[in-house]
């Protein structure tokens, strides 16, 4: 299980940890592809926790540049963790917030 399209973004959470949740700490791995899914996993085990389908939508822009490589095609541009969740941005024009549910702070999974 993993992302049908090239990944474009990876961003690492460190020391996740939450009295509220009960949970241990722990990393996360935060992955945002150009299909506009986002992904969190374990760093302890790898194991995939949550998916957000179309996060943002992909968009094809024209560089102006020469050559075949002037086609780009954007879903997430950018990750930026936060305690929580993360911060995105898109080839959509957006930036978004998501939450992580109690399952990424779930180690018995």
């Amino acid at each position: 299980m993993g992302h049908a399209a090239a990944v474009k973004s990876l961003a690492v959470l460190e020391d996740v940890s939450s009295t509220s949740y009960g949970r241990k700490k722990t990393n996360l791995l935060l992955s945002g592809c150009k299909d506009g899914d986002i992904r969190v996993w374990s760093c302890e085990t790898g194991a995939h926790i949550q998916h957000c389908p179309h996060a943002h939508e992909k968009h094809t822009f024209f560089a102006p540049k020469g050559g075949t490589r002037n086609v780009v095609q954007v879903g997430v541009s950018k990750i930026v963790p936060l305690a929580f969740g993360a911060l995105t941005c898109g080839g959509d024009g957006t930036v978004k917030l998501f939450r992580f549910t109690r399952d990424a702070f779930d180690h018995s999974r």
